[in-house]
């Protein structure tokens, strides 16, 4: 959404990139994106487009960072990929956080 909104503000700046852009989004990420980045690399490969960079929500692409890989290899950002368990336990009464009860422990008092 970020790259969307700078896309605005420069168009509507009248002060256009030299270079065309191009914006891919794909509506599937999080299930395999099969249906969108996977259809978007299809086209772009078909349509043999080079870029001069990428900007992408995860991290960067290195190279000899990883013994035993030369080429450049895209790092995986696990706070963003990442997941983590958690069991939370809670007591006390129970109600709703638009309502909080008025105790001692409440921040609200």
């Amino acid at each position: 959404l970020g790259q969307l909104g700078a896309l605005e503000e420069i168009l509507s700046s009248g002060n256009l990139p030299k270079r065309t852009i191009y914006v891919g989004m794909g509506h599937d990420e999080e299930i395999g994106g099969n249906f969108g980045a996977a259809q978007i690399a299809q086209i772009l490969e078909k349509e043999n487009i080079k870029f001069e960079y990428i900007l992408d929500e995860g991290t960067m692409m290195l190279s000899g960072v990883i013994p035993g890989i030369s080429g450049p290899i895209a790092l995986v950002g696990v706070a963003e990929k990442g997941y983590l368990n958690v069991e939370l336990t809670v007591t006390g009464p129970g109600g709703h956080s638009s309502a909080p009860p008025l105790d001692e422990d409440n921040i609200l008092k």
